[in-house]
This record gives structure tokens, sequence and C-alpha cells, in this order.
């Protein structure tokens, strides 16, 4: 799992605009606000393609901005198994007990310790090993 927040995803520079598309509900014009990260999603495909490895992308945003991601992905080819909505607190409760996730990659080192031992802090420095620790 990589959370799109900091990661794969950069917030939008103009906060007016992603402010009302956010109060109106226009969810792709909203994630089409977001930059995305050129690397962290070049690791992505390189991990689903070479590895076969299944990655989720989570989101502190609504469920209907992670379907408006998801279909973003999508269309840009960044190949992920899923995208999908989570409060952080019910992610940590529930992610021991899911076999099917390996690791949670954040940049949140809160988070990190939050999601206990499959909690993963992304920094610059190792963010070509996304997959890999």
């Amino acid at each position: 799992m990589i959370e799109f927040e900091g990661l794969l995803g950069h917030p939008p520079a103009n906060s007016i605009k992603a402010g009302l598309w956010r109060k109106t509900g226009m969810w792709k014009s909203l994630v089409d606000l977001w930059e995305l990260d050129e690397l962290v999603a070049k690791v992505i495909v390189d991990r689903s393609d070479r590895l076969g490895q299944m990655i989720d992308i989570i989101t502190t945003q609504p469920a209907e901005f992670a379907e408006a991601l998801e279909e973003r992905l999508e269309n840009e080819d960044i190949t992920v198994r899923r995208v999908w909505s989570f409060e952080p607190r019910k992610l940590a409760r529930r992610v021991e007990f899911m076999r099917h996730v390996a690791a949670v990659y954040t940049t949140s080192p809160h988070r990190a310790l939050l999601y206990g031992k499959k909690g993963r802090h992304v920094i610059p420095e190792n963010i070509t090993k996304i997959g890999l620790f």
C-alpha cells in the first residue's frame, strides 16, 4: 500500500480552486489538480510489471476522490490493484490482519509508527526502494 498524499500525489498549488471543487463535489476536477510524482509512478509501474506486485493506493480523501483517482491512474497507465479511502487510525487497526498487505508506505514518520510492523517511512533517499523494504 502506498499513501497518495505526499508520496504519489502532491497537493494542488491553487488551494482556492481545490476548495471549490471539493465543496461542489467535482472530484475528477479536484484529482486533476494534484501533481503526480513521476519517480514514484515509475517505481509503481516497475514493481507491478517487472515484479508482479499488486499495489494499492490509499488516500485520506473521501471515497468519491478515490474513485476519480483510480480512473486517472488507469488513464495514465499507472498499474495499481485498487485505490481506496481510509482513515489512518482505522487502517492501523486493520492492517495487521490484512495478509495481502506486506507494507504501508508513507512520508509521515508518525503514521509509519501507527501502522506498526507494516509501516514504512519513505524519504527521498529510499523512494526507489518502495516495494523492496
